[in-house]
């Protein structure tokens, strides 16, 4: 089967600007799936990356380093180059659907719709229906997300965002880091990264933050003691050293960290929210609201993680290339 993969990139250093391919969720996933098909993937100018992944076959183009400017950045050139590859179209920008099926109405165009749209940039909020209905299928991470596309006319379903279960496993190491916060902090504040701060602040707690794209360092966001950016192979080991981990994103979506922490064994705070709800379940004992995240978590420390959510099963690189397979064909 051959398919052309187009991630968002959305995970850059912030301050070189450029972007972080080999720590992208994203782009991770769809290495993984270019591992398993025959595929042709889409990603910036090498000039423009940090670090690389390659790929047999790719497709680079100049790209906006604001997640912002992708968002709304259509380049017609790169659709033309995309549409020659003569192969369905698994992205996950957002928008690109609705100018690539315009000029190639044709094309078999699977797109994401992967959180509260208008928890980043709500002015761009009524360009996503657009997007829904031009796209053949739209993947969602939950149910809530998949219900907002069918009220918008596009044709939804459930795709729980993946992990590599091949990599985070449980561990019997030490466990020496008492709470670790490894969302990704923005200007936007959707992981609510400023709350956990301020919340976590003369706790006495063994505290990491992992600050993928160095923006709270960048910005003093909390104390430089906290900070442990840290190469991704030795990503793991961290995780399997960490007793809790604390998750406040806010955005409809369940994040690919906080399942990779979940399959590390760390017990997780996570607000309630009914994302959270529908991947932990409703009587799990650790969620939180933004005023009680210090009481909550050291709740969790003093009982130990609980079971791994049967949800997590649903979430392996391996479950999703079926549903891709299916969803292609």
């Amino acid at each position: 089967m051959h398919v052309t993969l187009w991630p968002f990139c959305s995970q850059q250093d912030k301050r070189t600007g450029k972007f972080l391919l080999a720590s992208d969720s994203g782009v991770l996933w769809y290495s993984y799936l270019a591992s398993k098909l025959q595929a042709a993937v889409v990603l910036p100018m090498e000039y423009q990356c940090e670090d690389e992944l390659r790929f047999l076959m790719e497709l680079r183009s100049w790209v906006p380093s604001s997640n912002l400017y992708r968002r709304l950045h259509w380049d017609t050139v790169l659709m033309e180059r995309v549409a020659e590859q003569e192969s369905p179209v698994l992205t996950l920008h957002e928008l690109i659907a609705c100018p690539l099926k315009t000029l190639h109405p044709k094309l078999r165009v699977v797109c994401e719709h992967a959180f509260d749209v208008k928890s980043a940039w709500p002015e761009t909020a009524e360009l996503f229906p657009l997007a829904w209905r031009a796209a053949d299928l739209v993947h969602c991470p939950t149910e809530a997300l998949r219900q907002e596309v069918l009220r918008a006319g596009g044709n939804g379903v459930v795709w729980p965002v993946p992990y590599d279960s091949d990599v985070f496993r449980p561990s019997t190491a030490p466990r020496d880091i008492d709470v670790l916060f490894n969302s990704r902090a923005s200007s936007t504040g959707y992981t609510n990264h400023e709350v956990f701060v301020r919340s976590m602040l003369f706790c006495g707690l063994r505290i990491v933050c992992t600050d993928p794209t160095g923006y709270m360092a960048l910005t003093n966001a909390c104390p430089h003691t906290w900070l442990r950016r840290v190469l991704r192979a030795r990503y793991p080991s961290l995780l399997a050293r960490s007793r809790a981990v604390v998750c406040l994103t806010d955005n409809g979506t369940v994040p690919t960290a906080l399942k990779e922490a979940v399959a590390s064994g760390c017990a997780a705070v996570v607000l309630d929210r009914p994302q959270y709800r529908e991947f932990f379940g409703e009587k799990y004992p650790y969620f939180c609201t933004l005023n009680t995240v210090l009481g909550i978590t050291r709740r969790a420390l003093d009982r130990g993680p609980t079971p791994i959510p049967a949800a997590l099963a649903e979430c392996t690189y391996e479950a999703s290339l079926k549903r891709v397979k299916e969803a292609l064909q």
